[in-house]
């Protein structure tokens, strides 16, 4: 659940709602602001955030927003604006994001949501 919704009825505005509220990364969210899953550290990294999630009680890691920096210019963990990703083809980075959980982690995981969402899905 996020802001008392199932992952699957979270929508545009949802995201909006936390960038707007400054809402934190915690045990249920974490904001990302690129996706990488093509070299072999990138898609390392990636499949140790889905399995922390998993192995703990889920929750969301939000692609396309960026967040505030500290003095240090280190990521705070609080979302500061919606980026988006650019991509070409969604259908196809699902799929490749669905094969690459399939082969990398074990035990299956059964549940992972993936939903890309557009401004205009309002």
């Amino acid at each position: 659940m996020l802001l008392g919704k199932s992952y699957r009825n979270i929508e545009y505005n949802d995201i909006e709602r936390l960038v707007e509220h400054k809402i934190a990364e915690n045990r249920s969210i974490e904001y990302k602001l690129e996706l990488h899953i093509d070299k072999g550290e990138e898609k390392k990294e990636f499949l140790y955030d889905i399995a922390s999630f998993v192995n703990s009680d889920g929750g969301a890691i939000i692609y396309g927003v960026s967040e505030l920096k500290d003095k240090a210019g280190k990521n705070t963990g609080i979302p500061n604006n919606i980026i988006g990703l650019s991509v070409d083809n969604f259908d196809e980075l699902i799929r490749k994001i669905e094969d690459i959980i399939k082969t990398g982690v074990e035990p299956n995981i059964p549940n992972i949501i993936i939903k890309p969402l557009q401004q205009d899905d309002n």
